[in-house]
């Protein structure tokens, strides 16, 4: 369910639980009937999620196109993430004859690159069910759809003052991602031709639009994979903000190397090592 009666009621943006209940009741019919609209209210817009993060902690949240040609499998998969996730929202974007854009809270990375991703809980229960997704590519206007994730760091919410422009760190790790080659797009994002792979500023957050939608478990698994690595690669540039451009991108997404290596630093202080997470 994207929100509780009781977080309208909090927000202001009803007079009363029952007045509420109505409203997100009748959203959710909207969503059966897949005649819901795109990037309508958000929870995030209406309740504190950062409250329920750790502030120390890497953020991580995916967009999840898919759809389904079966009536049927796709009225069970809004029920699932209605009334089993929490504040998961449903857009009508994607592939096949009702599709679908599952819209997921930011989780703590450690609780997603433990297992306990919403996006992995979603295929897992597709899997369980028998209920296979449309075929990707889309209905719509573009040859396919895709997994983004959206990022944040402690030092971005810190320095972003919800500012969307351009930034250092951006900048480098967009650089970095041009430099990967057409088989090894393929392999890390399941595709290549669908803007070669870029990350946008969205204040508190980069988007990075990479993944083909592949709904197994295996490329849940490699998204949750190459999303840890790019965090190495945010995390290099955040620490070193004067490095030169990465030259093994490649490597350090598929994980083939825990080092970013440079073309050279205009500064000569060492690399700073980050602690890790136990």
């Amino acid at each position: 369910m994207y929100v509780q009666p009781q977080d309208l009621v909090d927000a202001g943006r009803c007079k009363s639980l029952d007045a509420a209940q109505q409203q997100i009741d009748a959203k959710f019919q909207r969503i059966l009937n897949n005649t819901q609209g795109n990037k309508d209210d958000r929870p995030w817009g209406i309740v504190q999620l950062d409250k329920r993060l750790d502030p120390a902690d890497d953020w991580v949240g995916y967009e999840f196109e898919t759809g389904f040609d079966k009536k049927e499998d796709y009225h069970r998969a809004c029920n699932y993430l209605w009334f089993k996730q929490d504040y998961t929202c449903i857009d009508r974007e994607g592939t096949g004859k009702y599709p679908m854009e599952i819209v997921y809270s930011p989780q703590n990375a450690a609780e997603v690159f433990a297992g306990n991703g919403l996006l992995r809980a979603t295929v897992q229960f597709f899997a369980d069910n028998d209920m296979v997704p449309a075929k990707n590519p889309t209905t719509f206007s573009r040859r396919d759809v895709g997994i983004h994730v959206n990022i944040s760091t402690p030092k971005k919410r810190k320095s972003s003052d919800g500012y969307w422009g351009a930034d250092p760190v951006l900048n480098k790790v967009n650089k970095a991602l041009s430099s990967i080659t057409r088989d090894q797009h393929d392999e890390l994002y399941g595709r290549h031709d669908m803007h070669w792979g870029y990350g946008n500023n969205r204040g508190k957050y980069w988007e990075f639009k990479l993944f083909r939608s592949l709904p197994t478990l295996d490329r849940i698994t490699t998204v949750e994979t190459v999303t840890k690595n790019l965090l190495k690669l945010i995390h290099y540039y955040e620490d070193n903000p004067t490095a030169g451009d990465c030259t093994n991108a490649y490597d350090v997404l598929s994980g083939k190397s825990n080092r970013v290596m440079t073309g050279g630093e205009v500064n000569k202080k060492p690399a700073v090592k980050r602690a890790q997470k136990v």
